[in-house]
């Protein structure tokens, strides 16, 4: 009885619920940061001089982004941050206090009172930090750091001569499409390769 007099309010709080808490946790787990492929997408920024760095103060206001370019896979990746740890300096003070130069940082003043305190670092995005790829140097089979078609180093070396390998397999090494999500999976891979060598 009570369900047929208040069914529509039953299904919009169960409907809001269910919304808040995906929202809720898509936000702990990291989706609401950008990570942006560079090849796809090159923003276009309007950077503001009218202020210097030491004359610029931030204020509670202030938009404050962090960019960050790895230049291991050539993505970026955006994050708004909360401004008030930072209000009140000015942006050479943020650059002394905050984001440190020997770390790589530098900031433009853009349009509508933001800041982007922005770096490249030789390293991949978290993204592509963990994943793993397959190839041949020297004529062993490697685990490298990276997704296919980086090279962000050898993770591990092998004693598996590649020229004991199968055609297929051989071809699928050298152009480096054996891509996995993590070293353990890579291994696992490898593990399969036993019967070869």
């Amino acid at each position: 009885m009570l369900w047929s007099k208040y069914k529509h309010a039953y299904l919009a709080f169960g409907t809001a619920f269910v919304f808040s808490m995906t929202i809720w946790f898509l936000g702990i787990n990291g989706y609401f940061t950008e990570t942006v492929d560079s090849d796809i997408f090159e923003p276009e920024i309007t950077v503001v001089t009218q202020f210097s760095e030491e004359e610029f103060i931030i204020k509670s206001g202030t938009y404050v982004y962090e960019e960050t370019k790895y230049l291991l896979c050539g993505n970026v990746e955006i994050n708004l941050v909360e401004s008030g740890r930072l209000v009140g300096q000015t942006i050479a003070q943020a650059l002394k206090n905050n984001y440190l130069a020997t770390d790589g940082w530098r900031a433009d003043i853009l349009k509508n009172d933001t800041i982007v305190f922005y770096r490249e670092i030789t390293d991949y995005c978290s993204r592509h930090e963990n994943k793993r790829h397959l190839s041949v140097r020297d004529g062993f089979v490697v685990i490298m750091y990276g997704p296919s078609g980086t090279d962000g180093g050898i993770a591990q070396f092998t004693s598996i001569l590649a020229s004991l390998l199968p055609e297929n397999i051989r071809r699928q090494l050298e152009a480096g499409l054996l891509e996995f999500n993590s070293q353990e999976e890579a291994l696992q891979a490898l593990d399969n390769f036993d019967e070869y060598y």
